[in-house]
């Protein structure tokens, strides 16, 4: 099931033109769980919406869906990595997620009123 959501999760980065979203790396464990939307955490990571940067082939609503998409493929695969006692890769989860949730600025912050997400 892991390899489905990495590829649907693949997809979704190329559909929204976001080909390094997976490729972030994070310098040290703060900056991560900062990424990753901890309250644990003291500094912020700036979100960059990136809704406004596409060549915007995807409406508002269809690059929220598939940002939703990704949200979910994130979740199960963060699911994964703590069952293996992996907190690292699932903060990395977490860290996309917070990406894709926050991406399309017309839609921010949707994710905290709506339970779809």
């Amino acid at each position: 099931q892991e390899q489905r959501y990495d590829a649907a999760l693949a997809e979704v980065a190329k559909l929204l033109e976001l080909p390094t979203l997976l490729e972030a790396e994070w310098h040290d464990d703060e900056e991560l769980l900062a990424a990753a939307g901890t309250p644990l955490s003291h500094s912020s990571v700036p979100l960059k919406p990136w809704y406004a940067s596409t060549s915007r082939k995807l409406s508002v609503m269809e690059a929220e869906r598939a940002a939703l998409i990704g949200c979910n493929c994130c979740n199960r695969l963060a699911e994964g990595h703590l069952r293996r006692g992996d907190w690292r890769g699932a903060a990395q989860c977490c860290a996309v997620a917070w990406q894709l949730e926050e991406g399309v600025a017309e839609c921010a912050g949707r994710w905290q009123t709506d339970l779809n997400w």
